[in-house]
């Protein structure tokens, strides 16, 4: 049920804040001050330094993990008051005695929960600290106001924590006596002082200076404590008294009491230093350490000049005095919280250790010996290195340009804006191989390589050039990490060793480099196991093993796949929790965290395939603090100088861990650290890889020394490519099969979880899926079992079903901390249930994240009769900053987040704005290409004069670097979320045609609401994809197309495919990367797809076409209105049947005629000005055998062969076409003609695939779109062109080797001239019986290979071999048979990761490639 707000907060400047009460409910009056750590609230609480103040904590959840003996640092709490956004009464972790609730119940302390902590918070930082009351709801504010001026806070707090009598704490081998001035001490630190020998007596704050001397002690520690300094004079004369005579340290309050026992003065802070991220610099070692500060009060520096102190430590954030010493005296103190180690009273002086060993000076300046620098890039986007490495490539290649460097950049993916010329001083778009990147350093011999930046492809590039002898031939160098760091950091066994020496804890395993080897280490550890091969990305190749079946197939495919044929073996884990460390370390041995993450799922699911929650959610203080240790030590150890991720795995119902891996480069999670946190990784890192440190590098608010301090959570859900693969198995484990990702940030998990379902596009819109209605709870709990893509979805079911949550976390191995969360969203659906248009409960389920849409259907409405009731009731989300501090130093980033509170921090400017939509997540179909286009849109409106606004919710990309736009809104693209921004901005138009079909599908929805939809517009958009609309038009312009008809049934589609005659081409309307399209041959084939393929309706047609067997031609284009330009023509090499995106395609054309150019020109021109397009648009055209040219579709949108085209024609379309929308015609800028002079030498664009990463698919081309990624080749030679693009995206061209065909019956003839070509370059030729007899019969000598519907596997085993080079495996089309044998082989062949060609096509230009760079021989 609501509840009713019971409490609140009175300010002294007469601020209210409304809330829920937990603890204690007396009313209090304290001093307000805020914390910005993530966790610690148990040791915050029972910190003697709070005494008396109300604790504002900036995350936003606290009570998750309980309350532990173990933890407290006082025995008695005396803190205020504490103040909480969400308080989680239902703890999760091992160690949980009691409820924090309870607790505060116990020692008195009240609290309040529901506040807008982050605008109180904000209201400190700006006003100051001042009092505050903690009172019941109803209490008047006049009322409240005259307490607070009658209240005077206490000047006696360090006499109320401190100790009354002495007390004695022995250590167990006793070398030192200390003698600890109770201030109010916190029992960690006279543990630490035991672990280390010293007997410490505490005595009383106020105890005589011979009273001290009494006890013989061998030095004199003075403690932490809350309040003024100036408060305990009794003290400061003791100290006075005590100089000189004895070593004296003093920590926080005991810095502050020896400064004025020296005669300096003290100050009180505007709102002091709270938190555990502080950087402090040691003035003597230059050194830095992240720090523990918690003080209201600081000491004057100016004031320690007429003192023999001197200053050694310094608060980097605001210039502070953080430590002062008097060697003289042996007198020394630090204002933070640090481990510590006195002396011997007869030794000299000993201050706090915060030094390392470092390969460079202290004070090692930015390089100025380097003028040129290399960048490897990570190629194409595959399953395991995506979007994310091109982001951190251009952030790295701008960072350096930045800092005066040459930049030179090597990366054979077009669709990247990392590729742009304006990236880098020179980009060579060749292929990322040992050849190619080491001609580029011979000829530019640069004098450094960055080699950390380009993911795996990358650094395995460098460490091949280091091997190789290039970099020493041309005295080039690596920046960053050193070889040696990376072999101990990426060859298992080495890293092994590492972990022993340093003494962290490893699973049992060994290397294993062949099947046997494989079988004998099992048999050491024992099953389960799980294996990972060496130096391969995304977990390549990885998986799990219960028995030796499991064991040698994995190893077989392991061992292929690691280059250096090595795999490591360990023990199974799974179970265990799934936690990553994103750190940072420099030259200077600074070394800070960026951020943790936790996997929702346990260990035995690749991070990248799970859901993650920033920061983590169910670790203690103890438990962060340990891994975040044993973090920082790994990357000291390894010299890492750079970003850097470390995984563990962490024993749910223990202090056990493993250190997983740690990844000595940016990671794939770097992004979603840069993004979640706001801490540009990639920038630092490469600003590190030339000699900078942490604090000479500046962020927004902060140096980068700085460790970022999150008020909010955020979600990551991958992104799988099953709506397309259905017969892949979905299936998670230790091989990654996202092809992208969403990332969600709230202000609670639920809030988070539910905007990053909304943003996944994958039809559903809340934790809710159609497909486990009808599956009883023991069907459920079964499917749970197993990691999949869409378990969450089953869980939420199993709540509904009323499943008790220790059930679920016993079968799933799930946290129960996020189990009761998604019960609480299933909560929250019941009660909108039980209140149909409530506003109470619509405001809480907004609060929870859930959707208009959903609301809509628990309440039987529409999704804007919802959106009206809330403006109606004034529930409109609020924006907050992503600032990496929690707010607390002042500062405006442009870069949002939606939340139901009370404080907007987005500041809407009185310019002319245009919002940009985003693309979302990558996947197959809409890829980076699409963010391409953003980005040039952006930085063009910008140019034009506009606020450039963007909304996109994908952290891999470069148009979620806020630095991108004017302003950034890390949103959902769904209608209401998009519209929330609309309303608050105000925008002059938004633009929906450069974000690929997730933008194109809002332009509709947006203009009903009366969204001013700017370029194409939605009149328009219906004119090219309405089935019925574009026929008309085409129809009107004379331009033929394929005949077809849309259908709504079954029967119409039956009906019409007779009519049109089969072989037909089948595929829904408003469809991405040709989703679900197939081409039918027969009436039965036909039945089937429209039954089980796609879901057709009135509303969902599906479209039915000739199937013409042709070339396809493709051209992307600019409309302004009036004139239309065509920067290019594409030819594929792929015949259609075959998706665009996976095809090769060519600019310039090299088989067309002059006059098929010219009629694909007209029809261009008419359809750009005959549909209305306002911008970029696509044609894909078909070519048939009597050069009749024939219109397969437009897409009234930016496509993705818009960043190959601009780049291979030097156009830049994106930019042209954002001019277009904004009004500024073609001529206007300075384009008169409809097609320009082709370039003189070829480009080629060929698909990469990630059949290897999706076990279970059938990987043939197909209508369906199967790449995840392309890469580029060019030359003045049409082949060369083709063989580097050929290579640059993984296809392994070998001039020698084995042949194994399998062909169906209708392409024998056409392959028959094809084989004949391998069997004369001296290839093997092996076959499946009926086509092996076929080429037997004309003349080529055939090894017969049986297949498995003949009862062997000899056609398989040979694949396995290692001695194919390929595999020519094609599919009957036109008789629509497909047999198993077919699908077999072709899984077969990428599961071994063999070169597979489906199209003849393909097959015919990899021969001309091979016939063009293999040298012959003959006779004389």
């Amino acid at each position: 049920m609501i509840m009713k707000y019971n409490r609140k907060l009175i300010l002294e400047d007469g601020q209210e804040y409304y809330g829920y009460a937990f603890g204690d409910t007396a009313d209090s009056v304290c001093e307000i001050v805020f914390n910005t750590s993530m966790v610690g609230y148990q040791e915050i609480l029972s910190d003697p330094s709070y005494t008396g103040q109300a604790v504002v904590m900036t995350y936003p959840l606290i009570g998750n993990y309980g309350m532990a003996e173990d933890d407290y640092e006082t025995i008695t709490p005396t803190i205020g008051a504490l103040i909480v956004r969400e308080y989680n009464d239902v703890p999760s972790n091992f160690r949980s005695e009691s409820t924090l609730g309870k607790v505060m119940s116990t020692y008195k302390i009240p609290g309040i929960y529901g506040i807008d902590t982050r605008r109180l918070t904000r209201s400190i930082r700006d006003h100051g600290s001042q009092k505050v009351l903690l009172t019941d709801v109803k209490t008047p504010v006049e009322k409240g106001l005259n307490i607070l001026a009658a209240t005077a806070l206490a000047h006696d707090s360090v006499a109320r924590v401190s100790c009354q009598q002495t007390l004695v704490y022995p250590a167990d081998t006793e070398k030192f006596h200390i003698v600890a001035i109770d201030c109010g001490i916190k029992m960690n630190i006279i543990r630490s002082l035991n672990a280390r020998g010293c007997k410490v007596t505490c005595v009383p704050w106020n105890t005589p200076a011979e009273v001290i001397e009494t006890l013989s002690p061998d030095g004199i520690f003075i403690s932490n404590g809350p309040g003024d300094p100036t408060d305990v004079p009794q003290t400061i004369t003791a100290i006075k008294k005590l100089i000189g005579k004895y070593p004296i340290f003093g920590i926080c309050l005991g810095h502050q009491i020896i400064s004025l026992a020296y005669g300096a003065k003290t100050y009180k802070l505007k709102f002091g230093h709270r938190g555990g991220n502080h950087p402090v610099k040691n003035l003597k070692t230059n050194k830095i350490e992240i720090t523990s500060q918690n003080h209201s009060y600081a000491v004057d520096a100016d004031s320690l000049l007429e003192t023999p102190l001197s200053v050694t430590h310094i608060n980097l954030l605001d210039q502070t005095v953080e430590g002062v010493v008097c060697e003289r005296d042996r007198v020394f103190s630090v204002q933070y919280h640090r481990k510590v180690l006195l002396v011997h009273r007869t030794a000299p002086i000993c201050l706090i250790n915060l030094s390392h060993l470092s390969r460079r000076d202290a004070n090692m300046p930015k390089r100025t010996d380097l003028k040129k620098i290399l960048v490897i890039g990570s190629g194409p986007i595959v399953i395991g290195q995506a979007a994310e490495f091109d982001y951190a490539g251009t952030q790295a290649c701008l960072a350096l340009k930045e800092e005066g460097y040459e930049v030179v950049l090597c990366n054979s993916n077009p669709a990247t804006i990392m590729t742009d010329t304006s990236i880098a001083d020179k980009v060579y778009m060749e292929p990322l191989t040992l050849e190619y990147v080491a001609k580029i350093v011979r000829y530019e011999r640069p004098d450094a390589i960055l080699p950390g930046i380009g993911g795996q492809t990358g650094l395995n590039l460098a460490m091949q050039l280091e091997k190789k002898g290039i970099l020493a031939e041309c005295r080039t160098e690596l920046l960053g990490t050193k070889i040696s760091s990376i072999e101990r950091a990426e060859d298992r066994e080495l890293f092994k060793e590492l972990c022993e020496e340093l003494g962290e804890p490893v699973l049992p395993s060994d290397i294993a480099s062949s099947i046997e080897e494989g079988l004998k280490v099992a048999e050491k550890i024992g099953y389960p196991l799980v294996l990972r091969p060496a130096f391969t990305l995304g977990g390549t190749g990885g998986g799990f093993a219960d028995n030796e079946e499991e064991l040698v197939a994995l190893m077989k495919n392991a061992l292929s796949l690691s280059p250096v044929h090595q795999v490591l073996i360990e023990k199974s884990i799974k179970g265990y929790k799934e936690i990553e460390y994103e750190v940072m370390r420099d030259s200077n041995d600074t070394a800070i965290t960026i951020c943790n993450m936790e996997n929702l799922d346990p260990v035995g699911i690749h991070t990248g395939d799970s859901i993650v929650v920033c920061p983590s959610q169910t670790l203690t203080n103890k438990e962060y603090q340990m891994l975040r240790y044993s973090a920082l030590k790994i990357i000291r150890a390894l010299g890492i100088e750079g970003g850097c991720n470390v995984q563990f795995a962490l024993d749910p119902h223990s202090f056990q861990y493993y250190l997983i891996e740690v990844n000595p480069r940016v990671s794939r999670s770097s992004a979603l650290a840069s993004k979640a946190s706001g801490y540009p990784i990639a920038r630092v890192s490469a600003k590190i890889g030339i000699g900078m440190t942490l604090d000479e590098i500046p962020l927004a608010n902060t140096p980068a020394s700085f460790e970022p301090a999150l008020d909010y959570v955020v979600t990551k859900m991958p992104r799988f490519p099953f709506d397309k693969f259905a017969d892949a198995d979905n299936s998670l484990s230790t091989q990654m099969k996202a092809t992208g990702e969403v990332m969600s940030i709230g202000r609670t998990v639920e809030e988070s979880l539910l905007k990053a379902v909304r943003s996944l596009e994958i039809g559903l819109f809340h934790l809710y899926d159609a497909k486990f209605d009808d599956m009883t709870e023991t069907q459920l709990l079964d499917y749970i079992q197993i990691g999949t893509d869409d378990r969450i979805y089953a869980i939420a079911q199993l709540l509904r079903l009323g499943c008790d949550t220790d059930r679920i976390h016993s079968v799933s191995a799930i946290d129960a901390f996020f189990l009761q969360k998604l019960s609480h969203i299933v909560q929250m659906e019941q009660l909108l249930q039980e209140h149909p248009d409530d506003s109470k409960f619509l405001k809480m389920a907004k609060q929870t994240g859930f959707s208009d849409k959903e609301i809509g259907l628990l309440w039987q409405m529409d999704e804007k009769d919802i959106f009206h009731i809330r403006k109606q009731h004034g529930i409109l989300p609020v924006y907050k900053m992503i600032d990496s501090c929690a707010s607390e130093f002042d500062s405006y980033i442009p870069y949002f987040y939606s939340t139901y509170e009370e404080e907007n921090e987005s500041i809407v400017s009185d310019k002319h704005k245009i919002i940009v939509l985003g693309s979302g997540p990558v996947r197959i179909g809409q890829g980076v290409e699409f963010d391409y286009s953003t980005v040039h849109a952006v930085q063009t409106i910008q140019s034009a004069g506009y606020e450039a606004i963007i909304i996109n919710n994908n952290p891999e990309t470069v148009s979620t670097d806020y630095t991108c736009s004017d302003k950034l809104y890390f949103e959902p693209l769904c209608v209401e979320d998009v519209m929330n921004i609309i309303e608050l901005e105000q925008p002059d138009g938004v633009i929906a045609t450069l974000g690929g079909q997730t933008a194109i599908n809002l332009a509709e929805p947006l203009r009903a609401r009366g969204v001013n939809i700017i370029g194409t517009d939605c009149d328009a958009i219906e004119r090219a994809e309405n089935r019925d609309s574009f026929e008309k038009l085409l129809a009107s312009l004379h331009i033929p197309q394929p005949k077809g008809q849309a259908v709504t049934s079954i029967e119409d589609g039956v009906r019409a495919a007779n009519e049109i005659g089969y072989p037909v081409l089948v595929r829904p309307s408003f469809v991405l990367g040709g989703r679900a399209m197939q081409i039918v041959a027969k009436e039965e084939a036909l039945r089937n797809y429209l039954k089980t393929a796609v879901e057709i309706n009135e509303e969902k047609p599906v479209l039915v076409d000739k199937y013409i067997r042709g070339k396809e031609v493709e051209v992307d284009a600019v409309c302004d209105g009036k004139n239309v330009f065509v920067p290019g023509i594409m030819e594929l090499v792929e015949r259609t049947g075959v998706h665009s995106g996976d095809s090769i395609s060519i600019y310039p054309t090299h088989s067309i005629s002059e006059k098929v150019k010219e009629t694909i020109l007209d029809y261009t021109q008419k359809l750009g000005l005959g549909i209305g397009i306002i911008g970029l648009f696509n044609i894909q055209f078909i070519v048939d055998e009597f050069e009749n040219v024939y219109i397969i579709e437009v897409n009234p949108r930016s496509s993705r062969t818009v960043p190959f085209l601009s780049k291979a024609t030097g156009y830049s379309l994106a930019d042209i076409a954002t001019l277009a929308i904004l009004g500024k015609s073609l001529p206007e800028q300075g384009i008169h003609t409809l097609y320009p002079k082709e370039k003189e030498r070829f480009y080629v664009k060929a698909p990469a695939f990630s059949f290897s990463k999706l076990h279970g698919m059938d990987a043939y081309l197909s209508p369906e779109m199967k790449s995840t990624g392309e890469a580029i080749g060019y030359d003045n030679k049409l082949h060369r062109a083709m063989y580097k693009a050929m290579i640059a995206s993984g296809i392994k061209v070998q001039n020698y080797g084995t042949v194994v065909v399998t062909l169906a019956d209708e392409d024998k003839e056409e392959a028959l001239p094809l084989v004949r070509r391998f069997y004369d370059m001296g290839f093997n030729i092996e076959a499946t019986v009926g086509t092996a007899l076929f080429l037997k019969e004309q003349g080529i000598r055939t090894r017969i290979l049986r297949k498995p519907s003949e009862g062997s596997e000899e056609v398989l085993d040979s694949i396995r071999a290692g001695y194919v080079s390929y595999v020519i495996c094609t599919r009957a089309i036109l008789s629509g048979i497909h047999y198993e044998d077919g699908v077999a082989i072709r899984r077969c062949a990428s599961e071994n990761n063999i070169t597979m060609l489906t199209s003849l096509d393909t097959v015919r230009v990899l021969l001309d490639v091979l016939e063009e760079v293999t040298i012959g021989i003959s006779t004389i």
